[in-house]
């Protein structure tokens, strides 16, 4: 049996998503250890190309903190990743901004959450991973707010699980 699927052309289609910057700073003489945090923040919404109208770009930024050097220090990791949308037909300002806190930031969240998983793995940096976006939560507390975009996520990253040891039996 052969299914042949139909490419579905939306008025919206993520195109492209990348790395669009990078800061990782420690600060040290802390008078106590720091409390790991993450806010994701909807930084930008812009068109592309001039007056054509047909692409923007959504910016989602992450700024994650971390305890590390044994609470002697916090390690502050900021990324901003860029999401690249091309729009089938017109789009008002206040339509595109509406579509990118809701469906573009819940497109483009998972790339900002691998690059920084990606970021991690590749300085060696032991930080705690960042969550996956609970879709039907966030969308709830979107429609709870009378269909206003959220401007931030702001969520404690899990705590790094610890393994016990099995003690051998006598």
């Amino acid at each position: 049996m052969t299914v042949t699927v139909e490419p579905v052309a939306g008025p919206v289609q993520l195109v492209d998503a990348y790395l669009h910057e990078v800061t990782i700073q420690r600060q040290g003489g802390l008078e106590g250890p720091p409390e790991p945090s993450l806010f994701v923040t909807q930084s930008q919404v812009e068109w592309l190309g001039g007056s054509e109208r047909a692409r923007f770009a959504l910016l989602l930024k992450a700024e994650v903190v971390w305890p590390f050097n044994e609470g002697r220090a916090a390690g502050n990791m900021s990324t901003t990743v860029a999401g690249i949308f091309a729009v089938a037909g017109g789009m008002t300002d206040d339509e595109v901004v509406a579509f990118a806190g809701r469906e573009g930031l819940m497109l483009v969240y998972p790339y900002l959450r691998s690059m920084v998983g990606q970021l991690w793995r590749l300085t060696g940096i032991p930080a705690p991973p960042i969550p996956t976006l609970d879709v039907m939560r966030t969308a709830a507390a979107m429609d709870q707010a009378g269909g206003e975009p959220l401007a931030q996520v702001e969520r404690e990253p899990p705590k790094p699980k610890t393994r016990r040891r099995r003690s051998k039996p006598a």
